[in-house]
């Protein structure tokens, strides 16, 4: 395997050399489907089908559920 030149290209790490590392990677390439599969894992977890995961520029990534569900919801399974 050729490494790369500089720290700027990535690829310093061959993939399965560490399986978070590996996870994180694909999350950084194919984010759009991590995260899909992060908020089914969720649904599944909590039992809440409309839980979303959503974005924005003040709060970033945050987990949205409706008030409905807010009996459902145990915060301290998310280490809250």
């Amino acid at each position: 395997d050729e490494p790369p030149l500089s720290v700027k290209e990535g690829g310093l790490f061959k993939a399965g050399f560490n399986e978070e590392l590996d996870q994180y990677l694909d999350a950084s390439k194919n984010g759009k489907q991590w995260l899909a599969q992060l908020q089914a894992q969720e649904r599944e977890r909590t039992g809440i089908k409309s839980l979303k995961i959503s974005f924005n520029k003040v709060f970033g990534y945050y987990i949205e559920i409706t008030r409905a569900n807010l009996s459902q919801f145990d915060p301290s399974a998310f280490g809250y």
